[in-house]
């Protein structure tokens, strides 16, 4: 519900070209439109005046980031989201009430790593952060409502890549050779993909990112080629 709302009362003055009825609403970044009014123009030279609007306190999301040494993270290459929660647009999106999941609000950090996401609808949602050479977050969901106000402190874990090169038997590099990396296990049916699959260019040299810490496997294949696993 409405906790807290701020109203706005002022002189309007609106000027339309022709007679037509039209709704007036108050906006704010860091507020929701709250009460709004439908005046009616009677005629190009109409002018109403002491027309009473209304702002809601939207609901807000802060926090900072940092990396795994507890520096912070800011710059254009940091974005934070808040997204609506996936489990609760996948059931409105089977009722026919929402389109697709959505950004409902977006920015970046500051040079100490701080942001600060306004202007949220009271609702369901969850926090991803981006940064460069790192891999993304996403946090759980969370439940927030107009008034109220959310905090995070998010440390993303770095980012780490396998690169190499694929040849054929007789030494040559293999353009196009799909490789792949699993997760090593004790159980080797526990081996799953990690990482998207990528193809090798002209050298025959590839490059897999966005990896955690960890033991890997290596695969590739080529057409006319028998696979081949490098542990």
């Amino acid at each position: 519900g409405i906790r807290d709302s701020v109203a706005s009362r002022g002189r309007g003055d609106v000027y339309k070209r022709q007679a037509e009825s039209v709704r007036v609403v108050a906006q704010s970044e860091s507020h929701l439109p709250g009460r709004s009014e439908v005046v009616t123009l009677e005629d190009p030279s109409s002018e109403i005046d002491d027309i009473d609007l209304s702002l809601l306190e939207a609901a807000k999301v802060v926090g900072t980031v940092t990396d795994s040494s507890a520096l912070p993270l800011g710059g254009a290459e940091d974005r934070v989201q808040v997204v609506e929660d996936e489990n609760a647009s996948q059931g409105r999106r089977r009722r026919g009430r929402e389109r697709w999941r959505g950004v409902r609000a977006s920015g970046e950090t500051d040079g100490l790593g701080r942001f600060e996401l306004v202007g949220l609808d009271t609702g369901s949602y969850q926090l991803t952060v981006r940064a460069a050479g790192h891999l993304k977050y996403v946090s759980d969901a969370f439940d927030i409502a107009l008034g109220n106000q959310k905090n995070f402190d998010v440390a993303l874990e770095q980012e780490w890549s396998i690169a190499g090169t694929v040849f054929s038997s007789d030494d040559n590099p293999l353009f196009g050779a799909m490789v792949y990396t699993v997760v090593d296990t004790k159980d080797s049916r526990s081996n799953f993909w990690r990482g998207k699959p990528t193809m090798t260019g002209p050298a025959g040299a590839f490059r897999i990112g966005r990896l955690e810490k960890g033991v890997y496997s290596v695969r590739g294949g080529a057409r006319g080629h028998a696979s081949s696993l490098v542990r």
